[in-house]
């Protein structure tokens, strides 16, 4: 249901609603949840569109760096 409000919100331009959306919905996910990789994705969208898009994929690759499985789902999404 988060995933689908953030993308709602993305998609008729409220970033700031968009981006809670996914901050909740990353806070009730596991790595191994097949979703993570959508909400990830929905993640970058509002950082590209606020112009944060640089700064946030390094970020994300960095926090990536102790957990295979994040790096690669963060890789994935980021492509």
């Amino acid at each position: 249901m988060l995933l689908a409000t953030g993308m709602f919100a993305y998609f008729t331009g409220d970033l700031d609603r968009a981006s809670s959306s996914v901050g909740a919905a990353r806070s009730r996910m596991d790595l191994g949840d097949p979703r993570l990789l959508d909400v990830l994705t929905l993640e970058g969208m509002v950082a590209h569109s606020r112009g944060e898009w640089f700064e946030h994929l390094r970020g994300e690759l960095r926090s990536a760096g102790d957990s295979p499985e994040l790096a690669s789902t963060v890789f994935d999404c980021h492509l």
